[in-house]
């Protein structure tokens, strides 16, 4: 009982210790196991899903993303074993102890299937080390006597398939069917042959998933990225504890904010320009002006001309102040003179909350190949729905920024960035979107959103961000 404990122990703490401490997305599972054996003693056939001799176990087991295709696991998992021939003349009882490094890849990985979708079909394969205490059973009924057949350590080979149930971003239920091999032939107590003996492991299993905090703040607002809602709020802007700007306030209900407003206190309901000014239309004016002029003096005999004065009137006209869209700001300073818009946003239509997600998912989707430029064919959709969102807000340009991970110098990656920024103005330009809407920049590896310790990091970083700017 004293070696079971120390090998539980030993595979748990190698587990715990050999999972990448760096991992900025992992998860911990915890399982339950049913399993059945197929091998020498019910050869050229296999008994699974009868459950003859089920036999419950279980496991833990660390996981981490590695790319949207594929995630590395280490597990641990106790898997008890029974069979026994009809006549009861032969059979055995094992545990079994896996320590087992695996690779799962996920069918959810945007080019099959959506990385968010609720069924998270996978393949997973592995290898490790099992522990076998293999016992004979038999009898009727069956009870285990000794000599053991096996107490000793064997390499083994997995291979499998399951589904993961994705519940909410934090919390999964996974099922599974593992195929295990121990590389031993006496296990079930028969050596009969050169096939090894296997069995299969059903699971189900309850998963936590963690994002581990960066210390990034690329907006320097105070609010790290990790937990950043509104991530490129502008440098100085006051920002809530989810990092988007404070509600301002504006005192006179005018719709232009007080740290703006020149007329603080503009009545509600007045047509006020961008500082808050009430706006108004002046017509001409008549005005009157009085003026002497001394008209030409005429030689009389006896008396002198009086000067004489008419008056004269003269139209002065103040000028005329044209709102064409009637939204309070006049044309001189209104950047959408013809569509209505609030003066807080320079006369133009505010983007809806509904778009500005859209625009934040097609940022963080865009998705190239490897030291390329060239554009996954899972990032065709995201690219498209902006297109839509372009034609919709003909008001408004379109602003692309490329970026790279760490790796590489700065020549490369400037050219790279670049590239991936141009790559994209030109899918925009093919849809039929105008080149001079579209601007470019680039800033290969010096503007990260994540670390580039890990892989994940690494892969967030490589990207080609999107925003709508006012023309």
């Amino acid at each position: 009982m004293k070696a079971k404990r120390l090998i539980i122990s030993l595979s748990i703490a190698l587990a715990v210790f050999s999972l990448p401490l760096n991992a900025q997305n992992f998860s911990i599972g915890i399982q339950g196991n049913v399993n059945e054996y197929s091998g020498d003693l019910n050869p050229n056939q296999f008994n699974f899903y009868q459950f003859l001799f089920p036999q419950a176990g279980g496991g833990i087991f660390f996981q981490e993303r590695l790319s949207p295709s594929f995630n590395l696991l280490q597990s641990f998992s106790y898997d008890r074993v029974r069979y026994q021939l009809k006549d009861y003349s032969r059979g055995f009882d094992a545990d079994i102890y896996n320590l087992s490094l695996q690779l799962k890849y996920k069918f959810n990985n945007n080019y099959i299937l959506r990385e968010q979708s609720f069924f998270q079909p996978y393949l997973i394969a592995g290898a490790g080390a099992s522990f076998i205490d293999s016992h004979p059973f038999t009898g009727n009924p069956g009870v285990i006597a000794n000599p053991s057949y096996l107490t000793a350590w064997r390499p083994h080979l997995q291979g499998g398939i399951g589904i993961n149930f994705k519940i909410n971003n934090t919390i999964s239920i996974q099922l599974s069917n593992i195929l295990n091999m121990p590389l031993d032939d006496s296990w079930d107590g028969l050596v009969a042959g050169n096939n090894y003996d296997i069995y299969l492991q059903h699971s189900a299993a309850l998963v936590l998933t963690f994002k581990k905090a960066n210390k990034i703040d690329s907006d320097h607002d105070g609010v790290y990225d990790n937990r950043d809602e509104c991530p490129n709020t502008p440098i100085g802007t006051k920002v809530d504890r989810h990092g988007c700007p404070e509600a301002e306030k504006d005192s006179d209900g005018d719709g232009v904010f007080d740290s703006r407003d020149k007329c603080p206190n503009t009545g509600r309901g007045i047509k006020v320009d961008y500082f808050g000014c009430p706006v108004t239309v002046t017509q001409p004016v008549a005005t009157t002006v009085t003026t002497t002029y001394t008209t030409p003096q005429v030689q009389q005999p006896q008396t002198q001309a009086q000067p004489q004065t008419q008056p004269i009137i003269v139209q002065q006209q103040q000028p005329v102040i044209i709102d064409t869209d009637g939204d309070g700001l006049p044309d001189q300073d209104d950047k959408c003179p013809t569509v209505p818009g609030p003066v807080s946003n320079y006369g133009c239509p505010e983007i809806k909350e509904e778009v500005k997600r859209r625009m934040d998912y097609a940022m963080h989707n865009i998705n190239f190949e490897t030291n390329s430029a060239v554009i996954l064919k899972t990032s065709y959709p995201v690219l498209d729905d902006v297109v839509v969102l372009l034609n919709q807000f003909a008001e408004y340009d379109l602003r692309i920024s490329g970026h790279t991970d760490s790796r590489g110098d700065d020549s490369y990656n400037n050219r790279l960035s670049r590239s991936r920024a141009e790559v994209v103005r030109k899918y925009f330009i093919e849809k039929g979107i105008n080149a001079s809407r579209i601007k470019t920049g680039a800033y290969g590896k010096h503007k990260p959103v994540s670390s580039n310790e890990t892989s994940i990091g690494r892969a967030e970083n490589r990207r080609a961000e999107l925003e709508l700017i006012l023309k």
